[in-house]
């Protein structure tokens, strides 16, 4: 029970880690490749970045690049904001390892967060420190974005002179980096006179924005200058100039949702210069155009027109006819709201529903992976259970052969102790049958049987043999080998007597020289005749069997 829950939690625990680890590697894959969009398609970067699903598992230097871009695309895409954490940790960690580049980034994108938020003071002053930052180490770029942010929120706060003084440090920073957007600075520049009454530097900055401006920008915006040049004149009280800026506004329109604007403006100069009549029927083409704000605007200085010229029933109805264009524009904007609140939701809807199948997918791949690594410890179960019987099995084996081995020895040494034995008592009934044929009379007649005329068994001298000392030969062979005469005899039933005494003879181990004298031959002849004995009467033909050899062991 206590393996099976070790085993159970080792799987879980390898189970946890590899869906971390894979979590955290996708995550880490979503995360570069937004950074690689960063600068060219902010949409994808932005998708990338909802697609991490734990950042805070992401490793410091990626957690905080996280926090930088998703500050950065929410504020471009203009979406709801997220907390400060992920942000402030990133200005942290940018400070801690010193990573200017990545810091000066964090502030800047702080700082407008904040501007959104209205915390207009704690933006300034994370742009002042990014400001001081890009002056130290020479970031002109940097210092061009932070001046012109600097602007808008003086501009914010309505401190217009530091405003300007902001917008020029901006464009003379643009300069020294090799920038060719000089205009949009002076737009910047310009609105900032504006917002201060200072009018005529208002139309300087645009007069020369328009001259600086490249033919593409003057093709698409000119029209919307000199509306702004025409309304700046028209404060200063100089119709003539701005007769001549709407007339030029008119020559640059690009597209007819432009003509509202300039009939308004036009309407708005005529009624400056009491040109009544005139003013009317620009206004009314104002306020006949499909644009709703041209319309309110053209509704509310009609009614102005009316009332100067004493008109009390017309001042009545344009009066009743602006509120009623105000409702139209609020009912608009609304509508324009909710249409872009439902497109909102019909976009989020499509995110969770890919966030949905996503999820589906990967609960898919777990379940698979699951699957296999249920099969994985499945495996390793059987496979040590397999290993382990093998083992258990080869372990019998080698005790069952160390057993036999054992038992073989033991057999060994009784087959080893009897031969031993038998020796003996091979050695003892030699000696026995020894000392039977030396008691034999005919023991006295053959010397090699005789231990006493040893010293005269070389010497050639006839022994004669009487028939009862062949009969008493053979019956004490017979009585030392009691199967050997008989077995012979059934063996090979050719052996007459002759042979049987000879063969008794050679079997007693009498010597070649004294069977040279019982039979008055000599020992080469005795050899033949044992070489013919073997071969003729016992039918032995191995060359290397003697006779002596085989009646011996027979």
């Amino acid at each position: 029970m206590r393996h099976r829950f070790i085993l159970n939690f080792t799987v879980w625990m390898i189970f946890i880690f590899i869906s971390s680890c894979s979590s955290r590697k996708k995550d880490e894959i979503y995360l570069e490749r937004a950074i690689q969009y960063e600068q060219t398609a902010i949409d994808s970067c932005f998708w990338e970045l909802k697609q991490i699903q734990s950042p805070q598992k992401l490793n410091p230097k990626s957690r905080a690049d996280y926090g930088l871009l998703l500050t950065k695309c929410q504020i471009i895409k203009k979406v709801e904001l997220s907390s400060d954490t992920l942000l402030s940790y990133a200005i942290n960690y940018y400070r801690s390892v010193a990573d200017t580049s990545r810091l000066l980034s964090a502030l800047y994108w702080s700082a407008m967060k904040k501007r959104i938020s209205g915390n207009e003071e704690k933006a300034l002053a994370d742009l002042l420190e990014a400001e001081s930052l890009a002056v130290q180490y020479h970031a002109v770029p940097d210092l061009a974005g932070i001046w012109r942010l600097l602007g808008f929120i003086y501009m914010d706060t309505k401190r217009h002179k530091e405003a300007i003084h902001a917008f020029q440090q901006a464009m003379q920073y643009s300069e020294q980096a090799g920038y060719n957007n000089y205009w949009v600075y002076n737009w910047d520049i310009g609105s900032a006179y504006r917002a201060d009454e200072e009018y005529e530097n208002a139309i300087l900055s645009l007069e020369k924005l328009l001259k600086q401006a490249d033919s593409i920008f003057i093709k698409t915006h000119s029209s919307r200058i000199y509306i702004q040049l025409t309304d700046l004149c028209m404060k200063q009280e100089d119709y003539k100039r701005a007769s001549h800026y709407v007339g030029l506004s008119k020559n640059y329109r690009t597209n007819r949702n432009e003509a509202p604007i300039y009939n308004l403006t036009k309407g708005q100069l005529f009624m400056e210069t009491q040109q009544y009549d005139s003013a009317r029927i620009y206004l009314m083409k104002a306020i006949q155009s499909p644009n709703p704000f041209a319309s309110v605007q053209g509704y509310s200085t009609l009614t102005k027109l009316e009332n100067i010229l004493g008109n009390s029933h017309d001042f009545y109805l344009s009066k009743i006819n602006e509120e009623e264009s105000f409702s139209g524009l609020y009912s608009h904007l609304s509508s324009e709201e909710l249409r872009k609140q439902y497109q909102d939701e019909k976009l989020k809807n499509e995110n969770n529903l890919l966030k949905l199948a996503k999820n589906e997918r990967e609960i898919y791949l777990l379940i698979l992976g699951m699957i296999l690594l249920f099969l994985l410890v499945l495996f390793f179960i059987f496979y040590s259970h397999f290993k382990k019987k093998k083992v258990r099995l080869q372990f019998q084996a080698e005790e069952q052969a160390l057993k036999d081995k054992a038992l073989i020895l033991e057999k060994q040494n009784m087959l080893l102790q009897q031969a031993q034995e038998l020796s003996a008592l091979h050695e003892k009934a030699a000696i026995l049958r020894a000392s039977v044929f030396r008691k034999m009379s005919i023991a006295e007649k053959i010397p090699s049987l005789d231990s006493l005329n040893e010293e005269n068994g070389s010497v050639s001298k006839k022994i004669s043999l009487t028939e009862k000392d062949w009969n008493e030969l053979i019956r004490t062979v017979d009585e030392a080998y009691p199967e050997f005469i008989p077995e012979l005899q059934n063996r090979y039933p050719e052996l007459n007597k002759e042979d049987l005494c000879f063969c008794c003879l050679v079997k007693i181990h009498v010597s070649l020289q004294d069977l040279s004298d019982i039979y008055c031959i000599s020992k080469a002849g005795i050899s033949k005749k044992k070489i013919r004995m073997k071969k003729e009467k016992l039918g032995i033909t191995d060359e290397n069997t003697s006779l002596d050899d085989f009646l011996q062991y027979f």
